[in-house]
């Protein structure tokens, strides 16, 4: 959630969004170094008698499993789309600052996580079903009032986040 910040101070700083990818090359190397180097616990020997090709089969590719497989894909590439257009429209047709857009974007993940918490308070009470139609129609309105209204109200789009 921090790093939209940090990168559009970056580029509000009039430093290249290349410098900017380059300096997050850096501390991922730094993680895949610190993974490379960390200890890991010893796991205890479990007896098994192998994989049932078969059965894993016929349980993976049950009709309700590929309509689960088409849903999560279809969520995937809907927040993957909003993440990686948000900045992009804010600044074009809504007419933002580098630092603002890139401000919603980390409200826009903030919101994602604030909303799989407290939903995952409530989604036993209203049903799983149910609470995916609500959180899919809140979350085009969200995105219609984002996009279609004035700039102003582009506080919406981030606010999709919360209803993903």
């Amino acid at each position: 959630m921090l790093v939209p910040l940090y990168a559009g101070q970056l580029l509000n700083a009039g430093i290249s969004w290349r410098n900017v990818y380059q300096s997050g090359l850096i501390l991922v190397a730094l993680l895949v170094f610190y993974f490379l180097l960390v200890k890991y616990p010893k796991t205890g020997k479990s007896e098994s008698s192998g994989i049932d090709v078969k059965a894993l089969g016929k349980s993976v590719f049950t009709g309700e499993m590929l309509l689960f497989y088409f849903v999560i894909t279809v969520y995937v590439a809907a927040e993957i789309g909003i993440g990686s257009w948000l900045v992009e429209f804010l600044q074009k047709a809504k007419s933002q600052s580098v630092m603002m857009s890139s401000f919603f974007l980390s409200l826009f993940f903030a919101a994602i996580t604030a909303g799989r918490f407290i939903g995952s308070f409530i989604v036993e009470r209203i049903g799983y079903i149910r609470i995916m139609l609500y959180a899919s129609v809140a979350s085009v309105i969200c995105i219609a009032i984002g996009t279609f209204a004035p700039p102003a109200m582009a506080f919406f789009l981030p606010l999709t986040g919360f209803f993903f």
